[in-house]
């Protein structure tokens, strides 16, 4: 909440800047090739290469199994223009991919030219279908070269129509781009880009993931890490090895059994994975005293793997399934579009109780006496001055100060967010009543709601709020830095009369919204008078001031008011829908770098109730796009949790990684990501006048950033602003409306990679926030440095309760008032709850409830007729697994007969996540055991990182119990630089770790593949003697640093006054496909 504003650079040339960068590069990559391969006989004129990465294919034309295909697609470069009949004889021209159109129209075909010219040959034009190209090839418009001038060939929206348009213009003619150009922005790294250090692998593990199927399921990851053994990449002639001798006949053993042996071969695939290639494929070993010797040395590399894995198993005790961010990124790939409509919708909050005795229920408590302890008057004193009204006692101070016997100037930059707490108190005390039933909470809210509605009335005009109009007409005239963010506070009171209206019942509820109603009809006519006197271009540029989530606010009342009103809330929203934010995103680009967090989020949930109220689909592109970026890209290890100093890190500057840093390189859209990678691998000085031409400004940064680096020894944030003390990381607002997002988008595609997500953010970038023994205190940021502590935390640590009113104390108020929600889903009858990849299929399906979060809470779920008791518990003594079981009962004042116990029965979908140890995870139903297999008919398979489906006419009592296993598991920090592969963030469960350390650093002598065995529970007790669970507050776990000494670990939410490192050095620096 610190500032939003931010400078723009021009980019008016940017894209010729670019254009020609590209050339240059493409022209560099074809002249080395020619340098090591002399051109072949001149071809027949009529003879051409389907795409430029022939030229790194010509090894291959005479293999066996790519003869065929690449006579075809590169006749020149494998100098076959004289025998077109022959080249097709032995090729089958047809497409085997249902997803091959698909692929030719985003442009595909060229990336992996082995893979998709064989699986697609048709779409990709490989014999003449598809794909565009040939000698006839014309563009079907007259506009088609303005349209590509102005970039259409490439953005998602319009690529697919330009390509069958305006073919001759995007150069799909030509065949688009070749392999060497460099890979999509966003999630797809940079590890195969030109100059970005070849065709090349960055991870020892790549071919066991492949194995694994990593390389189809978690694809723009994979593409990231294991370019070369995911076949995303051709490796140029001087990657390849030297082709060895074949002798005229194989044994049985030394032949290549199967059709793919030379692409696996040329892949790598028989150094990285000999003993499974060994029973497939020769391996060269026909012929030769150097194919001897290469054999001998793949036999050893085999025993040697195998060593390796079997020490490895061992010491990790089993295989276990892949991170969260390959099962996030698995999503992501996995999906094009997201319904239209939510197919699972949150169960009512009013429905949900938390349990006594839990950790939420106690942090849910002692946010209720912060509520209870406010006094409303003293809230509310600016209000009253503004309206005119007598304010008595004194106002509160913090960001909510005021001065008595004067108004203080408008330009002081808190005046300008005072009221903003107001509005959050009025949404927590409404939610908090709807979580707990408590009367004294839903009285407090009817007061707050009438005195507004009496400052209202007294304005006259529909205005309320903590300072003068005067402050609106400052920000219409451009005076940004005279004001902060005055809509934020808008939107803050409008959104907490909407939740009053939503959670209150009688006069308070029709009153909240009545009082809506007119503060939006002043807000429109303001907004309408603003945008006809100045003009649209004006109005979008007041944006750059954070203004929260008032289209979300605005699309929210349109749904609940009549016509007029209804226009008012929609011109409203359309307004603040921010066109340079959303717009980029639905293109598939990256629209987060740079940005303040915080403003932006918001405008994802809205982009979301766009596509609801107004029937807008492509505006569901932007937040789930969106989404992916933030979770695969900008996200710390550990706690998902995201921002530092407020924003997402500028474009170039480390983007996407827990090495956070402010330093800005390139503002060049087309070329940051690859200067950035080439600057990191040391092309800067390799290639010093490729680099001062086109990537000076990433040169020049990186020289600053390894002068102004603040590395500590043991590791953590490691790469810092050279002015801040890495406290300043994720502000807690992030966490708040990143959640709403998760949310959001589960009730469209529920999957438990989103469900798993939502645990992770919910626990360690909320729970964490709360003092555990004082009401009211709470911090801005959570630290996640190297020896830092909460208490020295931005805003100098936990706030005071009647004088800090952050906007973090606003949002917490709101989490902690309703921790309940998002825990259950529901899926009506008639529609086939979708698992998985699936999608939504019968109409006769019965209903369905998803138990998607382990709080301790007891949900009436009036669809299925049930009342369903939640447990959650730490199993005490050695804290090794998590507990969870639920109980069902019949729901007699259901409105309906209780379908869960009728014949149709109903269908219960429990999360079984990914962080579970699945040789330590047990399911049953009614004490009967329900494996992997399915124990019962109805039931699913029960697998981690999965729901599992239980199906059944249920029974009053029946009982359902999961074990899910704890062990110390590792993820990597989003920082693919070398110098920080054996950084990584610890977790137990959901938990992030934290080292209890006096110093600043935390290096350990266990290894990835040692962490788990040489990690141990130390201390596991509950907090009160008779309690049946373990507190996670309590728990600590040993582990052996570099040193020789004994660290100490415990939970990063648990953490209060401690001093820790978030993030730990590891002896090895083999990252693992697996935890």
């Amino acid at each position: 909440m610190l500032s939003s504003r931010r400078a723009r650079a021009p980019r008016g040339a940017l894209p010729r800047l670019g254009a020609i960068a590209a050339a240059l590069w493409l022209v560099l990559t074809l002249l080395s090739l020619r340098a090591l391969h002399a051109d072949p006989p001149a071809p027949p004129a009529a003879c051409a290469d389907l795409s430029p990465a022939c030229a790194a294919l010509e090894p291959k034309c005479a293999a066996a199994p790519t003869a065929a295909l690449l006579q075809l697609a590169c006749p020149r470069t494998c100098r076959a223009c004289d025998a077109p009949t022959r080249r097709a004889a032995g090729f089958r021209c047809a497409d085997a991919r249902p997803e091959c159109e698909e692929i030719a129209r985003s442009g595909r075909c060229d990336a992996r030219p082995l893979a998709f010219w064989r699986d697609c040959p048709r779409a990709c034009g490989v014999c003449g279908g598809g794909g565009g190209g040939g000698a006839g090839c014309a563009d079907a418009r007259a506009d088609c070269a303005a349209r590509a001038a102005r970039g259409e060939c490439r953005a998602a929206a319009s690529r697919a129509a330009m390509a069958r348009e305006c073919a001759k213009a995007c150069g799909s003619c030509q065949r688009r781009q070749p392999a060497a150009a460099a890979p999509p922005r966003g999630m797809r790294g940079v590890a195969a880009a030109a100059g970005g250090g070849g065709c090349r692998d960055t991870r020892r593990a790549c071919a066991a993931w492949r194995r694994e199927g990593e390389c189809e399921r978690s694809r723009e990851l994979m593409g990231k890490l294991c370019a070369r053994s995911c076949g995303e990449c051709v490796p140029t002639p001087e990657e390849e090895l030297p082709p060895e001798p074949r002798r005229a006949a194989c044994s049985a053993e030394e032949a290549d059994v199967h059709e793919d042996c030379a692409d696996w071969a040329a892949a790598g695939e028989c150094e990285h994975s000999p003993r499974a290639m060994a029973a497939a494929c020769g391996c060269g070993r026909c012929g030769g005293s150097g194919a001897a010797r290469r054999a001998e040395a793949l036999e050893a590399a085999a025993a040697a793997e195998e060593e390796e894995e079997k020490a490895g198993e061992k010491a990790a005790g089993g295989g276990v399934p892949p991170q969260l961010h390959l099962r996030l990124a698995e999503w992501c790939t996995a999906r094009r579009s997201l319904p239209a409509h939510p197919v699972a919708r949150g169960v009512e909050l009013r429905q949900v109780r938390l349990t006594p005795g839990s950790e939420f229920y106690a942090a849910q408590q002692l946010n209720t006496a912060y509520l209870l302890d406010l006094s409303v008057p003293r809230l509310l004193w600016s209000f009253y001055a503004t309206a005119g009204l007598p304010a008595d006692g004194e106002p509160y101070g913090g960001w909510e100060e005021a001065e008595k016997g004067g108004w203080p100037d408008p330009r002081t930059p808190t005046r300008t967010l005072r009221g903003h707490f107001v509005g959050h108190y009025l949404s927590a005390l409404a939610l908090a009543y709807s979580s707990g039933g408590d009367v004294r909470l839903a009285a407090r809210a009817a007061l707050v709601v009438r005195e507004l509605e009496r400052c209202q009335q007294a304005a006259g005009t529909g205005f309320i709020s903590a300072w003068p109009e005067e402050v609106f007409d400052t920000l219409e005239a451009g005076n940004f830095a005279d004001v902060w963010a005055p809509w934020y506070t808008v939107h803050k009171i409008l959104a907490g009369l909407l939740d009053a209206h939503a959670h209150l019942h009688g006069d308070g509820a029709a009153v909240a919204l009545r009082v809506a109603r007119k503060y939006v009809a002043y807000l429109a006519r303001r907004v309408r008078r603003l945008i006809a006197a100045q003009g649209d271009e004006w109005w979008q540029a007041t944006l750059e001031v954070e203004f929260g989530g008032i289209a979300e606010a605005a699309y929210r009342l349109h749904a609940l008011s009549p016509n007029e009103t209804a226009a008012d809330a929609l011109h409203l929203a359309r307004a603040f829908t921010k066109r340079d934010f959303i717009g980029p995103l639905s293109n598939g680009e990256d629209a987060l770098a740079g940005r303040h967090a915080n403003t932006h989020l918001p405008l994802l949930v809205s982009a979301s109730r766009a596509a609801d109220v107004e029937g807008d689909d492509e505006m569901l592109t932007a937040p789930m796009h969106a989404y992916c970026l933030l979770q695969l890209g900008y996200a710390y290890a550990g706690s998902a949790g995201s921002s530092v100093n407020e924003h997402w890190p500028p474009r170039g500057a480390s983007t996407g990684r827990a090495t956070r840093t402010l330093f800005t390189l390139d503002d060049r859209e087309d070329l940051a990501d690859d200067c950035e990678a080439m600057a990191d691998d040391g092309e800067c000085e390799r290639a010093a006048p490729y680099m001062e031409a086109h990537c000076a400004a990433s040169c020049a940064a990186r020289r600053l950033k390894e002068g102004a680096q603040v590395v500590p020894p043991g590791g953590g944030v490691t790469v810092v602003p050279a002015d801040s003390d890495a406290l300043h990381t994720q502000e807690s607002c992030t966490q708040y409306n990143a959640l709403k997002l998760n949310a959001e988008l589960f009730s469209r595609q529920p999957h438990a990679a989103l469900a798993d997500a939502f645990e992770r953010k919910l626990i360690n970038g909320v729970m964490g926030i709360q003092h555990p023994q004082h009401p009211g205190e709470m911090i801005y940021m959570m630290p996640l440095g190297a020896g830092v502590s909460k208490e020295r935390s931005n805003m100098a640590g936990f706030g005071a309760p009647d004088g800090a009113f952050w906007c973090c104390y606003g949002t917490g108020i709101e989490s902690f008032a309703k921790l309940g929600d998002n825990a259950y889903f529901e899926t009506p009858a008639g529609i086939d709850a979708p698992l998985a990849d699936a999608e939504v299929g019968s109409h006769s399906a019965p209903p369905t409830l998803w138990v998607s979060q382990f709080i301790p809470s007891s949900v009436r779920w009036r669809g299925g007729g049930v009342l369903l008791h939640l447990t959650r518990d730490l199993a005490v003594g050695a804290c090794d697994a998590l507990l969870v079981a639920f109980t069902l009962a019949e729901l007699h004042e259901a409105e309906r007969p209780p379908s869960c116990f009728s014949a149709r029965g109903c269908t219960i979908l429990l999360r079984v996540p990914s962080w579970a140890d699945p040789a330590a995870t047990a399911l049953t139903v009614n004490g009967a055991p329900l494996d992997e297999r399915g124990g019962e008919a109805g039931a699913s398979v029960v697998r981690v990182g999965e729901f599992v489906r239980l199906h059944r006419r249920w029974s009053d009592g029946d009982r359902v119990a999961a074990r899910f296993g704890l062990y110390v598991y590792v993820e990597p920090l989003n920082d693919w630089r070398p110098q920080f592969r054996d950084t990584y963030a610890l977790l137990y469960g959901p938990y992030m770790l934290v080292g209890l350390v006096a110093r600043d650093e935390m290096a350990l002598a266990a290894t990835v593949d040692t962490v788990r065995s040489s990690t141990h529970v130390s201390e596991c007790k509950p907090a009160r003697p008779d309690d049946a669970s373990a507190s996670w507050a309590n728990l600590r776990l040993e582990t052996r640093a570099a040193d020789g000494k004994t660290s100490v670990l415990m939970a990063l939410s648990a953490a209060v006054e401690q001093q820790y490192t978030a993030y730990f050095r590891l002896a090895s620096t083999k990252v693992p496909g697996s935890h």
